[in-house]
Order: structure tokens, then C-alpha cells, then sequence
């Protein structure tokens, strides 16, 4: 009995064991699958609010709005995908319940009260009654209201007569040019019979100029080919000195300083442009002998272009400073329509900053600047201006240091001086 109980027992038992294990087996497998159904779960949710961070940064910082927008669409879709996936059911917004009103009354209707029965409307395919067309009657035509005159205190004045028409101006015939080599020859006949000659290289910049009576006496007004006499007091033209006379004031021509072009009046800029002497003597000179010699300027009236400025080291004429030319423009222009063989002479001139030389070309320079603003935007003649600079050997202000004052530009009429 013993070896069969034995027996028995070591049969039952490894069963047994082995059914009370595999409930346990068993649920630990599925806790297996679920977790690893739920991290699907996990990580398109983070996805998704990766992506709606993403999205709420694009919209703060104006970045690619769209793109957030379609990379958050695409998380809910996998957030769905992996719960359908792991057996979950997406939640549903809960609808709100229905609000119960609380039991009204019946309302008493009124009697309703006969409708007019319209006719029922015709069908679809019915053909439509003739309608005439719609004549449109003309506006009535108003009689125009009468005017009355109104009464007048003062008995009407006869009209004047018109003043005669004055005839106009002879104008001055069409110039002839004439091409010979690298000179360019324009001759152009003025009312009165007078002839001007202009003698431009081929940078149009004036050579000679004469000048032909109606006798067909010549006058050379410039003469560029013409060697100087600068040096040699000699043989230069005589002058004629008056002991009476006393010299131009300290300050007045000479390169130095003139005429206040923005404080002075319109007439006053055009009779100093004239050309009128301040100093006695008589012309003939060469453009550069004018050019070199400060006594032969101050027989000439000055005007200092003080309307404008420049920078220190700088030549550029800046664009809210263009139009305050316009005074000494317009004062060129008329000077030009009166007597058009009039030359001015544009001087540059700098402060005592910087070196001889480079003062000396940014002089130039600056002369130049002006000189293109005249003929550019006020159509003052490239062929009546000269430009000369003198660097700082003509200060307006005795300073060593930056001076806007003797940062400056001064123009005059030189024709006297080159007339005989």
C-alpha cells in the first residue's frame, strides 16, 4: 500500500504543479502584449504634442505655419491608427445633455383669421403669359429759368483797349558746326549782325572764341592756343592805373571771398555777374594767366556760393543742397540771354586740413561738382564755364583748422578781362 500511495502521488503531483503555473504564465504573457500594444500608444501621443508644440512656436516666431499644421494632422492619425491598433476605442466629446424646459401652460391661440387664397402657381413647363414691353416715357424737358440780371450800384465801365502787341524778339539764327579733326567749330550769328566763333576740343571744352562785328572786325575773346605770358610783366597788355583809385577792400575778390550769394538779392548776384570791373585796367589776358593771377581776379567782382557746402574731404554736392543754385542760376541765365559770349570763371576752394596737393585736387574737384550742376539741371552752358581750383591758398576764415567757411566755391564773370 505504501509503494502504490508513493507511486500514485509522484504521478499526481508534477500535474498538478504544472496547472497551477499556467493561469500564471498566462497573464503574464498578456501583460507582455498589452504593454507592447501600449507603447505605440505612448509614442504617438508624444508625437502628437510634439508637434502641437512645433505648431505653437511657428505661429510666435511667424515661422512655416503650414507645415506645423499638416505635421499635427499626421500625429492624430497614427494616435488613432496605434489605439485601434492596441484595441482602445478613440474618446468621443461628450454631448452635452439636453436641456429639459419645464412645462409650460398651454398657450391660448387666437382665432385665426381668414387668409386670401392665392392662386396656385403655375407649373414648370407652362408656357408664360404675354407681357407687353415696358415703354419708357422721355423726362419731361424743364423750361430754362430766367436770369435776372442783378441790379449794379456803379454804371458799368467801357472795357480798355488792348495795348498793341509788341513784335517779338529777333532770335538769334541756327548755329552752324563744323567739325575739323579734334576741334569742333560753332558759329552762330546773334540780332545785330554779330558773330560768335566757339572752338571746342573734343571734351567740349572751349579753346577759342572770337568774336565778328557786323564790319567783320574779329576779336579774340579766348585764346587757349595762344602761348602764356604769365612771369613776364613786359610783354604783357599795358594797364592803366588811376593814383585816385585805392584797391579793392581786404576781403573782396581775389579769390578770398565776395559777394554773399545766399544772404544778397537776386539783382544784386546779376550785377555782380555782369562783369563789371572794381578795378581799373584793360583785358586781353589768356584764361590761364587769369587763372594764375590773383591781381588779374580782383578786377572782377566776385560772388561766393555760400548757399552750399561741403564735407571735410569731400567734392559731392549733396541732392537737398542742388536746388539752392537756383538763384545764381537763374541770375547766369539772364546775364546769357543778354550777352551770350559771357565766361565765368568756378573756383574751388578748401580749408587748411590735409596735405598742399590733396587739398589742391579736391579743390578742382569740388569747382567741377558745381560746374556739372549748372549745365546738368539748370541748362547753363558747358562752353560758358571755366573751372579752376586753388586748394587753401585762399582762406575765407585765417584758421588752421576744418573751416566750413573756407570750404566754399566763388564764381565771377572773367569776359573783361579776356576782351580787347
Amino acid at each position: 500500500m505504501k509503494l502504490a500511495s508513493f507511486l500514485l502521488l509522484s504521478a499526481v503531483l508534477p500535474v498538478a504543479t504544472l496547472a497551477s503555473l499556467l493561469p500564471a504564465y498566462g497573464a503574464s504573457e498578456a501583460a507582455i502584449v498589452v504593454a507592447q500594444a501600449d507603447d505605440p500608444v505612448d509614442a504617438a501621443q508624444k508625437a502628437l504634442d510634439a508637434a502641437e508644440k512645433s505648431l505653437s512656436n511657428a505661429e510666435e516666431t511667424g515661422g512655416d505655419i503650414r507645415a506645423a499644421r499638416r505635421s499635427v494632422a499626421n500625429a492624430m492619425k497614427s494616435l488613432r491608427a496605434a489605439e485601434v491598433a492596441a484595441g482602445r476605442v478613440p474618446a468621443q466629446p461628450a454631448t452635452p445633455a439636453p436641456v429639459t424646459a419645464a412645462p409650460q401652460p398651454p398657450a391660448v391661440q387666437p382665432a385665426a383669421e381668414p387668409q386670401p387664397t392665392t392662386p396656385a402657381a403655375p407649373a414648370a413647363n407652362a408656357p408664360k403669359p404675354y407681357q407687353p414691353p415696358k415703354i419708357e416715357q422721355p423726362a419731361p424737358i424743364k423750361p430754362p429759368a430766367e436770369t435776372k440780371p442783378a441790379p449794379s450800384s456803379k454804371p458799368a465801365t467801357p472795357p480798355k483797349p488792348a495795348a498793341p502787341a509788341k513784335p517779338p524778339a529777333p532770335a538769334a539764327d541756327a548755329p552752324v558746326v563744323i567739325r575739323r579733326g579734334s576741334l569742333t567749330e560753332t558759329r552762330q550769328r546773334y540780332p545785330g549782325g554779330v558773330t560768335v566763333v566757339d572752338i571746342t576740343d573734343r571734351n567740349n571744352r572751349l579753346v577759342r572764341r572770337i568774336q565778328i562785328a557786323p564790319d567783320g572786325t574779329e576779336t579774340v575773346i579766348i585764346d587757349r592756343m595762344r602761348p602764356d605770358r604769365y612771369g613776364d610783366d613786359r610783354e604783357l597788355p599795358p594797364r592803366i592805373y588811376d593814383p585816385r583809385e585805392v584797391p579793392p577792400p581786404p576781403g573782396f575778390g581775389g579769390g578770398r571771398g565776395g559777394l554773399d550769394g545766399g544772404r544778397a538779392s537776386e539783382a544784386e548776384i546779376e550785377g555782380a555777374l555782369r562783369g563789371r570791373p572794381v578795378a581799373p585796367g584793360m583785358g586781353g589776358y589768356t584764361l590761364n594767366e587769369i587763372r594764375r593771377s590773383e591781381q588779374l581776379r580782383a578786377r572782377v567782382a566776385a560772388v561766393d556760393l555760400d548757399t552750399i557746402t561741403f564735407e571735410s574731404g569731400s567734392a559731392r554736392v549733396s541732392d537737398d543742397q542742388v536746388w539752392k543754385l537756383e538763384r545764381i542760376a537763374a541770375a547766369l541765365g539772364r546775364v546769357l540771354d543778354r550777352w551770350p559770349n559771357q565766361v565765368f570763371l568756378i573756383e574751388g576752394h578748401t580749408d587748411a586740413v590735409g596735405t598742399r596737393l590733396a587739398n589742391q585736387e579736391l579743390s578742382d574737384r569740388r569747382a567741377a561738382s558745381v560746374a556739372a550742376i549748372l549745365n546738368r539741371y539748370f541748362a547753363i552752358p558747358a562752353r560758358s564755364l571755366v573751372t579752376q581750383g586753388y586748394g587753401e591758398d585762399y582762406l575765407k576764415v585765417p584758421t588752421d583748422g576744418p573751416s566750413r567757411q573756407n570750404r566754399r566755391v566763388t564764381i565771377r564773370n572773367i569776359t573783361p578781362l579776356l576782351s580787347r
